[in-house]
């Protein structure tokens, strides 16, 4: 199971928005491609200050992830 967010790599309890933060998002969604990871996954907004605007925009995002992963 992935609990996809993004990171200030600062913050080890605050869990950014997909695009808010600074991870490779686009590296580490590859490496789930190269593993062929299948699994669940979810968006994990713990502690976000923004939890509305972070969904707006990260649930998009986690849905094309998941197309990309080819995750139902």
């Amino acid at each position: 199971h992935l609990h996809f967010s993004d990171s200030d790599l600062h913050s080890s309890e605050l869990h950014f928005a997909p695009g808010a933060g600074c991870l490779d998002l686009s590296g580490i969604v590859s490496a789930l491609q190269d593993i062929r990871f299948r699994g669940t996954c979810m968006l994990d907004l713990w502690l976000y200050p923004f939890p509305v605007e972070g969904s707006r925009t990260g649930v998009p995002y986690l849905r094309r992830v998941m197309d990309e992963l080819q995750i139902a």
